[in-house]
């Protein structure tokens, strides 16, 4: 399916579970195969209001989402945190480098031992820009599975706009975090 279909397609989807069932099967082909959408509109300070407010897509396993929603771990979660205080993508790597300066409290790391278990390990994380103060909007996708996924960065149309050590890249300038694509 080209771009062009893939937008037609999920600006007519009849559902947003029809849009989020063809989403992660377009971003599969480009290696994302576990994605996790979460939206609140009650934001206020550090609280992002009652979990029973969230939009949560994902198509992560029942076992992950028990215990990082159920029990919530998103709150210690260093790429929500991340996604909380920024616009724009970030990749995993960089919780790696919290570890390695022994930054990460004792709750990230629960959250980080439990996405090991989970083989959640990899990955980018894009934060929205919000319309107001008290919505926030973000995505992360994990096992991105490219062959230089450790080296290379997120890519939006043809153009790679940052590797893993470019730090001053990672807002977007014309935002368009929902439609990723590469050309290897």
């Amino acid at each position: 399916m080209s771009l062009v279909e893939y937008l037609d397609e999920i600006t007519n989807a009849p559902s947003m579970e029809a849009l989020w069932d063809l989403h992660c099967r377009k971003m599969a082909e480009y290696g994302f195969d576990r994605l996790f959408y979460g939206y609140t509109n009650y934001r206020l300070g550090k609280s992002l209001g009652d979990p029973d407010d969230f939009i949560i897509l994902t198509n992560h396993s029942k076992d992950y989402t028990d215990w990082f929603l159920g029990q919530s771990m998103y709150f210690h979660a260093p790429m929500v945190k991340w996604a909380l205080e920024n616009e724009g993508w970030t990749s995993w790597g960089m919780v790696a480098d919290m570890f390695t300066a022994g930054v990460l409290t004792q709750n990230e790391m629960k959250v980080v031992e439990f996405n090991q278990k989970m083989k959640v390990t990899t990955g980018y994380t894009v934060s929205f820009k919000s319309v107001s103060p008290r919505s926030k909007g973000g995505n992360w996708s994990d096992r991105f599975n490219w062959p230089d996924a450790g080296r290379y960065g997120f890519c939006l149309g043809k153009t790679r706009i940052g590797d893993r050590g470019d730090e001053q890249r990672r807002s977007f300038e014309n935002p368009v975090p929902a439609l990723c694509w590469s050309d290897p």
